[in-house]
């Protein structure tokens, strides 16, 4: 009876009572005689009550009353079980939905990354460094968290305990801050299919950041490192100079790149985000056309160097590493003042070096990097214009691009011509570079009619 009168407006029966009989309140026989009373359900039970009056106006004000209490309090009981019912039928379909489509675990994160049309469209370098960042947060939470198996179940508290954790490693803002960026990123990207209602990460600050920008190399120090150098090595370090492109791209360069005939590379630089990138163009200098030229035709396939390649897919460090190493030998102080490991003379042997840690991080001043950054100035300080010069190094910003002119073959190449001219003193290798085919195809074609002709289109070439 009780859940019956939940279901709809209870509001009570009006009847009269008159020489000790009920009567319905518009029964005429009782009509405008005897009190009028209120008979209601309450907890089960029926309840009568006088309303102390026979006006039936005035019986029904007092009625309205006494139930609207009762009437919200259905109300609100109405409300609390259909609130039940529906989180009781919330549950059985986040049971089923969870039996046949899980949330996205942590084992399976990474590949539910790559795979979602949400990520970004990063480029392959940049994809190698978001799996180094993921590998590096679940050997942590396996380690600090192991019961942690969906990504769903990484809270802010986990969140925190890792960037404290990054913290006592003594990383430096930079690193600090890509790792924790990319770890909002894939929570962002996946928190549908993981089933996560916020992103744990959201509330790690960044880390402020001390930018440290490579300086650019002096002349003497540039025609050091480049004469010193061998083998692979110096091919790399004249890639870098005369190329301006970043170690990733010098290192992974390959031979299809390299237009040995037309004096030409073109590369979609590593660190290019744009989903549909261009190659930057730039013009073969007489000295690295020179060293690319010593390799035999039949090798000119692959990389053009590939263990550096090799090294720089698996351990880009390693390389940087290599490249520092050589400066070094080469008298060239590599950090910043006061910082890393210094090399002071030996009090005991005066001719003789020796190392001191700073117990400062090393702060890299002079990397190969800087080949890029005297690319740049070398450039400039001959007259290149600005707009050919960032047309060939590729800029950063697409934005900054777009105002900037695209270049022909015959600008690239006579950018690279004037390079070689700004390194003074340098010893370059001399050699001129081959007649191009088309041109050898032209001549081919001449005769004592047609030479006039043919000579005027190559002069407009």
């Amino acid at each position: 009876m009780a859940k019956k009168q939940s279901q709809k407006k209870r509001t009570g029966t009006l009847y009269r009572r008159w020489k000790g009989k009920d009567y319905s309140i518009d029964d005429p026989i009782a009509k405008d005689k005897g009190s009028i009373w209120l008979k209601y359900d309450l907890h089960g039970k029926t309840t009568r009550k006088s309303l102390k009056t026979s006006d039936l106006q005035e019986a029904e004000a007092e009625r309205d009353r006494i139930m609207l209490p009762l009437q919200l309090a259905d109300e609100i009981e109405s409300s609390a079980q259909l609130e039940l019912r529906t989180k009781q039928a919330q549950q059985k379909l986040n049971a089923v939905m969870q039996s046949q489509n899980p949330p996205t675990t942590i084992e399976d994160a990474w590949e539910t990354y790559l795979g979602s049309h949400e990520r970004p469209d990063s480029g392959e370098r940049t994809l190698k460094d978001y799996a180094t960042h993921w590998r590096k947060f679940c050997s942590w939470l396996s380690d600090a968290q192991p019961d942690i198996l969906q990504l769903k179940d990484i809270t802010n508290i986990v969140a925190s305990q890792y960037a404290s954790h990054l913290m006592k490693e003594n990383l430096s803002a930079n690193t600090f801050n890509k790792r924790i960026n990319f770890l909002k990123l894939l929570c962002k990207t996946l928190a549908e299919p993981a089933r996560m209602e916020s992103n744990p990460f959201d509330k790690i600050k960044s880390k402020k950041l001390k930018t440290e920008s490579k300086r650019e190399l002096t002349q003497h120090e540039l025609k050091t490192i480049l004469e010193s150098a061998n083998g692979d090595l110096k091919l790399l370090l004249y890639i870098g100079t005369f190329t301006g492109l970043r170690l990733g791209d010098c290192a992974t360069l390959k031979w299809g790149e390299v237009d040995m005939d037309k004096l030409l590379i073109r590369r979609i630089p590593n660190k290019t985000q744009s989903r549909n990138p261009k190659p930057v163009m730039i013009g073969i200098d007489g000295p690295l056309y020179a060293l690319l030229n010593q390799t035999p035709l039949k090798k000119r396939k692959g990389s053009v160097l590939p263990h550096y390649a090799a090294d720089y897919a698996t351990d880009p460090s390693k390389l940087s590493n290599v490249v520092q190493r050589h400066y070094e030998k080469c008298d060239i102080q590599t950090h910043k003042d006061g910082t890393g490991i210094i090399k002071i003379p030996d009090p005991d042997n005066p001719k003789k070096l020796k190392k001191i840690d700073t117990g400062k991080r090393a702060v890299v001043e002079v990397g190969f990097h800087s080949l890029r950054h005297t690319f740049v100035s070398l450039h400039a300080s001959l007259g290149t214009p600005q707009a050919v010069i960032m047309a060939i190094v590729g800029h950063g910003n697409p934005a900054m691009t777009q105002h900037y002119t695209h270049i022909g073959e015959d600008t690239a190449r006579q950018a690279a011509g004037t390079l070689a001219s700004g390194i003074q003193d340098a010893e370059f290798e001399e050699i001129n570079p081959p007649v191009p085919k088309w041109v050898v195809e032209k001549l081919k074609t001449q005769t004592a009619d047609n030479w006039q002709s043919i000579r005027d289109e190559l002069i407009s070439e």
